[in-house]
């Protein structure tokens, strides 16, 4: 997909481009986080970091002893706990350094409504603990420990190829959407800031039916739905939760 200027004023014929850049209130500047700094071991470039592209699944307790399940994604030298969605946090830059066989990380996402949260977490070998320090607008801080395993989903490994289809019916731009380590991932929706997200499936005979939502700092949620038979995916997109976002229909074959 080319992540032209004109993206956000394409006609209806390319509403691939609508979903993957539907135009909304900018909140790059509320996600604008920096890494904190480090001694010792040099920090790996942002433009990658070690855990991009893992998916943990962990449980947060805070101090009263009360749990929560969450999901920790990593990718493109960005963070997201999905836990804290709801609250207007979206993906923020985390910095990660080697220690030893061990990879410790920080990030520091913030919410123009929520605050602000401190993330700090050490990856040894597939699992991952650390602590998270959340203060609210007013400056009231909640201290929560969490840990957990690597994910993994029913569909990890696979890669399959879609043709997106317009709501005139007519077929549109091509993709590719991937899963693997329990996160989903759409080629056309990278260059627009969107990265991998946790998914979830559910048996339904022989077919394997998945939801995604996948983040961008700039743009709506993508919501992705669909079923897989055997070899065969189809399914929806829609972009954003207004009641006039866009939805689009895929199908495809798997490619790998």
């Amino acid at each position: 997909m080319n992540a032209r200027s004109n993206a956000l004023v394409l006609s209806a014929s390319f509403l691939l481009i609508a979903a993957c850049s539907s135009s909304g209130t900018s909140s790059a500047a509320s996600t604008e986080t920096h890494g904190p700094e480090t001694h010792g071991a040099p920090t790996v470039p942002a433009a990658h970091q070690p855990l991009d592209g893992k998916v943990f699944d962990v449980v947060l307790v805070q101090s009263n002893g009360q749990k929560d399940p969450d999901q920790l994604v990593f990718d493109s030298a960005t963070f997201e706990s999905l836990a804290c969605r709801p609250y207007g946090f979206k993906p923020a830059t985390y910095t990660a350094r080697m220690q030893g066989g061990d990879v410790a990380f920080e990030s520091s996402p913030k919410s123009k409504d929520a605050g602000a949260n401190s993330w700090k977490g050490t990856v040894h070998g597939s699992s991952v603990s650390g602590t998270l320090v959340s203060t609210g607008p007013k400056g009231e801080p909640m201290n929560c420990t969490f840990e957990g395993k690597l994910a993994n989903g029913a569909l990890d490994g696979r890669t399959y190829e879609v043709q997106v289809i317009g709501a005139d019916g007519k077929p549109q731009e091509k993709d590719d959407l991937s899963f693997t380590g329990g996160s989903f991932d759409s080629s056309s929706c990278r260059p627009f800031g969107y990265t991998r997200t946790a998914y979830t499936t559910s048996k339904a005979g022989d077919a394997i039916r998945f939801q995604a939502i996948a983040a961008s700092a700039d743009y709506p949620m993508n919501h992705w739905e669909g079923t897989v038979r055997g070899d065969t995916i189809e399914g929806t997109l829609k972009s954003g939760d207004a009641a006039d976002a866009p939805t689009l229909r895929f199908t495809g074959k798997r490619k790998s």
